[in-house]
């Protein structure tokens, strides 16, 4: 997938480009439209429309998703000035971030890769919890080993039972949400 910053409007966006060549990747990109227009929550990523190119094969879709002018928690942690927010910024983001992580839960889905470079801060100051690419709902929770080698997200904040093959959890997520909140 490629993301990229597109006035909509005059308002700002962000693009996310799926690639839709093969039935798994048209099958990757409804699952994380339908899995954003479920999570529809103050502290998530919104999901503003869905669209594709391509006629009479569809080749490309594209999510539309909310703009975040601060960026992600390393993007907006540091000042200007080169000192580092308040603890009191911190800790509120923090916790806007944990709202969305457990809304993310109440519905079902085991985010699966909560790092700081997913949770994201809009122009007001409001965290975000985004992107869903390798997501999971409860029913269908997968290993995220394929072959010996972990897939799909970062390493640093993966839960030790994860790396070692296990299935990706909502305590997994908290796990990796505990090492973000301390990195933070």
């Amino acid at each position: 997938h490629t993301v990229q910053r597109a006035l909509f409007d005059g308002e700002p966006v962000v693009l996310k480009k799926f690639g839709l060549h093969s039935a798994a990747e048209r099958r990757a990109f409804m699952k994380e439209a339908r899995r954003l227009r479920l999570l529809t929550h103050p502290h998530v990523v919104e999901l503003r429309t869905v669209f594709t190119e391509g006629a009479p094969v569809v080749r490309v879709g594209w999510l539309e998703l909310e703009y975040c002018a601060l960026g992600d928690l390393w993007q907006w942690l540091k000042l200007e000035d080169g000192e580092v927010r308040s603890r009191a910024d911190r800790v509120r983001v923090l916790r806007q971030a944990l709202c969305g992580l457990e809304h993310v839960h109440r519905c079902g889905v085991v985010h699966a890769d909560v790092k700081p470079e997913n949770v994201f801060v809009d122009a007001h100051g409001v965290a975000k919890l985004g992107d869903f690419d390798v997501s999971k709902d409860d029913a269908t929770r997968a290993t995220m080993v394929r072959d010996g080698t972990l897939v799909g997200f970062s390493l640093l904040y993966v839960a030790p039972e994860v790396k070692d093959g296990g299935k990706a959890t909502r305590s997994a997520d908290i796990y990796s949400f505990g090492l973000t909140m301390y990195d933070v």
